[in-house]
């Protein structure tokens, strides 16, 4: 853990990409290949939607706000908190926050070659960048009065959310412009037609 977390860890949604220390490479390329029975490279490769579905999700788990909760913090029992650790081997404290990447968030698709390559990074040689990829699929929230980030669960479903405030995507909302506006050399709307007809 001491490895994992020498130098600064960022979280930065300009950066697209996951970068972590290099300590982490031997032990994550050993159980990628355990799991797809592939070496884990950038080199571009074509894979179906099925293949990416089948691919590993990548689980980080953040050690949680530790002690006395100042009112913001997800109530309830671990186990029925999303992105907790709950009481699982993922770690110690139950209140740790686990973040799920899904091979669609760091498999990036190239559309001229039709090809993906893996976004991920196990080559710092210190410190840790969570990028836009890491940050897909949940709200982040940037505490910085209290010093800490939040993670949670999120559908990203922007449709749902324009409906249930009662609005539309493909019918944008209806507004007032005035046409009564007077422009010097600007035949009025009936003439013009007058003309052409």
């Amino acid at each position: 853990e001491a490895q994992l977390n020498r130098g600064n860890v960022i979280v930065d949604s300009g950066t697209t990409d996951t970068y972590f220390s290099s300590a982490l490479a031997g032990p994550f390329n050993q159980v990628w290949k355990e799991l797809t029975g592939t070496t884990y490279s950038h080199n571009p490769v074509s894979l179906t939607d099925e293949q990416i579905a089948a691919l590993p999700t990548i689980i980080l788990v953040l050690t949680g706000m530790d002690g006395d909760p100042v009112g913001d913090e997800p109530i309830g029992e671990p186990d029925d908190v999303p992105n907790y650790a709950g009481n699982t081997d993922l770690s110690d404290n139950p209140r740790d926050v686990v973040i799920a990447i899904p091979a669609a968030h760091y498999m990036e698709y190239d559309p001229d070659t039709r090809e993906y390559v893996p976004r991920f990074y196990t080559q710092e040689s210190s410190g840790s960048v969570l990028g836009a990829n890491t940050m897909m699929g949940h709200d982040v929230f940037f505490d910085v009065a209290r010093g800490r980030v939040g993670f949670a669960e999120s559908n990203c479903d922007y449709a749902s959310l324009i409906s249930s405030e009662g609005g539309s995507i493909s019918k944008p909302p209806v507004q007032t412009v005035s046409t009564n506006i007077d422009v010097p050399g600007k035949v009025p709307e009936e003439q013009e037609e007058a003309k052409v007809g």
